[in-house]
């Protein structure tokens, strides 16, 4: 044994010592500091580890502790379920306190998991217990992203579990916490955080177990003749004889008459007007205390019928077990000194002796590691940016060497390859090889707008240099500048065509070659087949390779979304909105590209930036989409202020900083559009009638933010949980999530999942909404999310 342990259990030994006398009549069920042996004491549970899913625990103090010996058990796997739990000795709480306390440390950033633990009565196979194991208690933290942080204490009587209706907030660093839950026979509680009270209340009003004693009458009315007037006017204050006759101004008594002044030329002489001192005002009876006031008047209480006292609705079910049940999508929770017991006096004295005293330690070797960590990445950063430059100073020397590379498959994860992913992912976009025969195809699926601010399609050129490929073919999907900006660059390095809608053939830069609905390719021996699939622009196509069961969505399927609803036609009814293109001068300013790329300092010259109004047309108004604040403009409307404009989400909208802008209005540049709701929803319906091992590869990587929301609205689809932990374990590994598929998409994309009830009601989107309605507002909630 250490010093500092030995020391620590002389200390703890005396305040059992001091607290001996208090304590006589006390019980302590259960104590837990896993130390050694507790391995003999809990039974972690088989529930879901024959599908893969089951996590394991690690015993040990954490990486910041203030006692390093001090260990609890932490969770260890990314993106699993945990069980585990322990049998205790059977213990009621009738006509005595329970008190239920315990420690836990959130180490790692945890987005989506939770912290608590549960009390469990009656029999519990251990090796099978589970998330649907019934509980008597189930107490502590639970956190997801920033929509919910909460302490959950949930009771369970007569067979059904009831929340507290407090939102009770819990920690979130990354540091050692206690968390107390105490029951009285009163049926009073109390919730504290580290030994200070958080909440308290009581089973009858914090909780719906029971109907509430008192209720208001419904049936009751105001009297006739009560007067809730707190004051009157006088009846005795009479208006003063003449009041009405003083006039407001009257000639200023001070003033005189110039000496030179000459009635005949200058007029009869007349003294300037001041207020009159005498003057009040409009005259008003005064008011006055109403003898007959007798209150506001309330809808009486009365008790309610429903109402049935239970003296023991603070009785839990005999508790027979202690379990952790938890599923977290990060891993690193360390749990520690779980406590039941009947006296709260003894579990504020352990939160003294361990946390207390400790904490300043903890958090200094936590501040420690994270200047270590923070110093590691800054070191990183460095070699990376020094290794980027190598590579690209090596690519520039190549691209005069450059020649077609034979690759024959017809596999969709080796034929469809990411043109440099790690700078794709920096940018959330990708753009696509895809490797047939003796040509290599290019989809601009996003990545060009960003590398056309630097002039050159430096990410694209790199990639095909270091491979010693050339460039055949540009696919684009749609007109929208980060996806056609590299167009004329890539097209004068290596003679491509440019393949994109015949709808956008004005939109598209050095478009060679047009397509439209039906339109079937071929190339090198594979089939294309081009499906018109409008929404989020009209002339949006996406590419379906069916030998090799892929396709490539641009911007109209995400994994878990659908991209942004800009361009559609009124006759399949819309939203109208008018866009305006703004010629922007800058100087010495700098310019940040959504969502979040870096900021890059420019030269003086000219931009250009869009700006979306919305104005409604039936059939599909604006109030159903939630634009309610939009502002509607006429066709000829011209002279435009930014005051009350809302701005539509658009793929390349800039940010400008530091500098007022000079706008140039000669003239502004607009057309108009119609927001389609229902050709999106068309377009996801053409996707989905596809085989459903079909592989999707999308333009942009949002998987990870995508996955948040769809939780946020569909939080009990199992299979979305399981597919929301798998992308949160890619992305922290530095991997995309594309390509996806679209059996994966049915069972986990809201946007193709218009008709699931639990999104309907997470929205509130009305029974009579059809699908496409339904959309329409899951796309806004998106937005707004």
């Amino acid at each position: 044994m250490s010093e500092f342990q030995l020391i620590k259990a002389l200390n703890f030994l005396l305040l059992l010592l001091l607290l001996l006398i208090d304590s006589a009549y006390s019980e302590i069920i259960f104590e837990e500091r896993f130390d050694d042996g507790w391995q003999s004491r809990w039974v972690l549970s088989d529930w879901k580890r024959i599908e893969g899913k089951a996590g394991t625990f690690k015993h040990t103090a954490g990486k910041w502790a203030a006692d390093p010996d001090d260990k609890g058990i932490q969770t260890y796997n990314d993106a699993k379920h945990y069980a585990i739990s322990a049998k205790i000795p059977e213990f009621s709480n009738k006509d005595r306190t329970l008190v239920f306390q315990y420690s836990i440390k959130f180490e790692q950033d945890i987005e989506c998991g939770g912290g608590y633990i549960k009390l469990l009565s009656g029999y519990v196979n251990q090796k099978k217990f589970g998330g649907d194991t019934p509980y008597s208690l189930m107490f502590g933290p639970d956190i997801c992203s920033t929509q919910k942080k909460k302490l959950h204490a949930i009771v369970s009587y007569q067979g059904q579990n009831y929340p507290i209706k407090k939102e009770i907030q819990c920690e979130t660093d990354k540091l050692t916490h206690f968390y107390t839950f105490i029951l009285r026979p009163d049926a009073s509680y109390s919730i504290l955080v580290d030994n200070r009270e958080r909440e308290t209340g009581s089973l009858y009003t914090d909780w719906d177990i029971l109907p509430p004693p008192k209720i208001k009458d419904v049936h009751a009315k105001k009297p006739a003749d009560w007067d809730d007037r707190e004051y009157i006017f006088d009846p005795n204050d009479v208006k003063p004889e003449g009041y009405d006759s003083i006039p407001a101004e009257i000639p200023d008594p001070k003033a005189k008459k110039p000496a030179d002044w000459d009635e005949e030329d200058d007029g009869i002489w007349r003294a300037k007007k001041v207020p009159n001192p005498a003057y009040k005002g409009p005259w008003k009876r005064k008011k006055i205390k109403n003898p007959n006031y007798k209150g506001k008047w309330k809808t009486p209480w009365i008790d309610n019928p429903e109402f049935e006292d239970d003296p023991d609705l603070y009785v839990l079910k005999p508790i027979k077990y202690v379990g952790i049940e938890v599923w977290q999508v990060k891993a690193g929770s360390v749990y520690d000194n779980i406590l039941i017991c009947d006296d709260p006096d003894y579990a504020r004295a352990v939160v003294e002796d361990i946390w207390a005293k400790n904490k300043e330690i903890e958090k200094d070797a936590f501040e420690e590691a994270e200047k270590a960590r923070r110093a590691k990445e800054e070191e990183d950063g460095k070699k990376a940016k020094e290794n980027g430059d190598k590579k690209r100073d090596r690519g520039r020397h190549r691209r005069t060497q450059i020649h077609e590379h034979d690759v024959t498959t017809n596999k969709p994860y080796q034929y469809a390859s990411w043109m440099n992913y790690e700078s794709c992912l920096k940018a959330a976009n990708f753009s696509f090889e895809l490797h047939l025969r003796e040509k290599i195809v290019y989809l601009g699926n996003g990545n060009m707008g960003f590398i056309r601010i630097f002039r050159t399609s430096l990410i694209a050129l790199d990639a095909l240099s270091r491979k010693n490929r050339n460039l055949t073919y540009i696919l684009n999907t749609h007109h929208h500048y980060d996806h056609t900006g590299g167009n004329m660059e890539l097209k004068e390095m290596y003679g491509a065509k440019v393949i994109g809608s015949e709808i956008d053939r004005d939109r598209i830069p050095g478009i060679d070659m047009v397509l439209k609905d039906g339109d079937k390719w071929m190339f090198a021996g594979h089939e294309v087949l081009v499906i018109e699939t409008p929404g989020h622009t009209r002339g949006h196509i996406s590419f379906y390779f069916p030998g090799s069961q892929a396709i490539f969505t641009g911007d109209t399927l995400f994994s878990l979304s659908c991209g942004k609803l800009f361009e559609g036609t009124p006759e399949q009814g819309g939203v109208r909105w008018i866009c305006y293109q703004y010629f922007v001068k800058y100087d010495n300013m700098r310019l940040k590209f959504a969502p979040d790329w870096d900021l890059l300092p420019l030269n003086p010259q000219f931009v250009s930036f869009e700006i979306y109004y919305y104005q409604e047309c039936a059939p599909y108004p604006l109030l159903d989409l939630g634009f309610s604040d939009s502002k509607s403009l006429s066709d000829d409307e011209s002279d435009l202020g930014l005051g009350g404009i809302r701005l539509a989400p658009c793929s390349m909208l800039l940010f400008i900083d530091n500098a007022p802008l000079d706008f140039l209005r000669e003239p502004p540049m607009y057309y108009n559009n119609y927001l389609p709701v229902f050709q999106m929803f068309s377009s996801l319906k053409k996707i989905a009638s596809l085989p459903d091992d079909t592989s999707v590869y999308c333009g942009h990587e949002y998987t990870l933010s995508n996955s948040k929301f769809a939780l946020s609205i569909e939080p009990g689809n199992e299979a979305l949980k399981s597919y929301a932990a798998h992308v949160a374990h890619l992305r922290n590994k530095g991997l995309p999530t594309i390509p996806t598929t679209l059996k994966k998409e049915k069972l986990c994309n809201p946007f193709l999942r218009t008709s699931s009830m639990e999104i309907r009601q997470s929205l509130k989107i009305p029974d009579t909404a059809n699908d496409a309605e339904a959309l329409g507002a899951i796309r806004q909630a998106k937005d707004n999310f």
